[in-house]
């Protein structure tokens, strides 16, 4: 995991989970979708909102 370029929106920062036999790919959600179950591929990294990712911290119910 990488952090993205400077991107923070609120108090997340963003990342992108790059590929360790392949850096020039990085996780990414196929059709940007954010639907459960979405697929995640690999694609050539990009700044793109289904290329970046952020943690959030568990809200407990």
């Amino acid at each position: 995991m990488v952090p993205a370029v400077r991107a923070e929106i609120g108090r997340f920062d963003f990342y992108q989970f790059k590929s360790w036999l392949n850096p020039a790919k990085c996780l990414n959600v196929q059709g940007s979708t954010t639907s459960n179950g979405s697929d995640l591929i690999l694609y050539p990294c990009a700044t793109t909102t289904n290329a970046i990712f952020s943690w959030a911290p568990a809200v407990q119910a």
